[in-house]
């Protein structure tokens, strides 16, 4: 394990408190002030904010400063799950609450919480997810954060995975995240959760205005990076079987599945029609077929941003689930050159 350096003074056996809210940080000056802010302006009271600063080279740590924080420095980047990690062991709440750094809570989110583990003494976490609200009016911020709030307002109350950009979490039940850098790590601790017999709730009203600035550039690579490491995800822990019982693996729903599917086989089949002109019939009805399991989306992006933003997002909506695709054929193929390469076994999850 690693050993932190904290900046401040050593308290002796400080009493426990009913939170932890743990905010990793790498380089996230931009954003870590709002963060903060949102913070600290909560309704509730009795909690803690442990910094994790994981070696930035920007101001973070300055900005971290002007609020009543516990700062851990980790000497060097260790990644987003070694981090919650360490700031989980030297955490003294009952509760830890993992907030990303480019993410502001409401002022009633820690009651939420609470209320939430109060109803339900048999949860072991809360997560929340994002609202509409969006501080970046540039389309691919807008596209990707509307795409997120439809996805999680869909979803049952009792999930199987973990979302910690806004995350709480019983410390009595917590679970280290893997330390291996994944962009879906939240997902296999949640799989972990699974297997352990432990519950998640989501509450539809526990939500957090997300301030990541997405250009296409970086909107592409997130949504080929993070289905690269779901399929990893997909494999290992036999997802078909969820598929199967409750039509979905983790946050991905059957119909997001299909769509994926749907977008590669129009894909192959327009690339055919050089050879074979006549398969155009097969290629339309792949496009009909993709626009009747995305309809439900783009009559929500209508009800949200209107009708051109509809049409802006027709030809984008593809090419991203396309990506998707692509990122979880690649992240397929990986995984098993790895499972030849080790040996290992795919995980059941029971």
């Amino acid at each position: 394990m690693d050993i932190l350096t904290r900046t401040g003074k050593e308290k002796m056996a400080p009493p426990q408190i009913a939170l932890s809210v743990i905010v990793p940080v790498y380089n996230g000056g931009q954003t870590l002030k709002m963060c903060l802010g949102g913070i600290f302006a909560s309704n509730y009271k009795d909690f803690e904010v442990i910094i994790v600063d994981d070696s930035s080279n920007d101001n973070s740590v300055e900005i971290a400063k002007l609020f009543p924080c516990r700062i851990l420095q980790t000497g060097r980047n260790l990644g987003p799950g070694r981090a919650r990690n360490l700031g989980a062991e030297r955490s003294r709440g009952e509760i830890l609450v993992f907030v990303d750094s480019d993410v502001v809570i409401k002022k009633e989110t820690f009651d939420i919480i609470l209320n939430s583990f109060k109803r339900d003494p048999g949860i072991d976490a809360v997560i929340g997810y994002f609202s509409l609200e969006h501080p970046h009016r540039n389309f691919f911020s807008q596209y990707k954060n509307v795409y997120m709030n439809f996805i999680f307002s869909g979803l049952p109350a009792y999930i199987d995975f973990l979302f910690t950009a806004l995350c709480a979490i019983k410390k009595a039940s917590y679970l280290e995240f893997c330390a291996d850098r994944s962009k879906a790590e939240d997902t296999a601790l949640g799989q972990r959760f699974k297997m352990s017999g432990k519950k998640i709730y989501l509450p539809q009203e526990l939500q957090a205005v997300h301030l990541k600035k997405y250009s296409f550039i970086s909107f592409i690579k997130n949504d080929f990076m993070i289905p690269y490491h779901w399929a990893k995800l997909f494999l290992r822990y036999r997802g078909l079987n969820d598929i199967f019982r409750k039509k979905r693996f983790a946050h991905a729903k059957l119909g997001q599945i299909l769509s994926v599917v749907a977008s590669c086989l129009i894909l192959i089949s327009a690339m055919g029609l050089m050879l074979w002109p006549p398969a155009l019939p097969l290629t339309l009805a792949m496009i009909l077929i993709f626009f009747i399991l995305n309809f439900r989306f783009f009559l929500f992006l209508y009800k949200v941003n209107g009708v051109t933003f509809v049409l802006k997002s027709t030809v984008i909506s593809y090419l991203d689930t396309l990506t998707m695709g692509l990122g979880i054929a690649a992240g397929s193929v990986s995984y098993f050159f790895e499972i030849l390469k080790s040996g290992s076994p795919i995980i059941s999850n029971g």
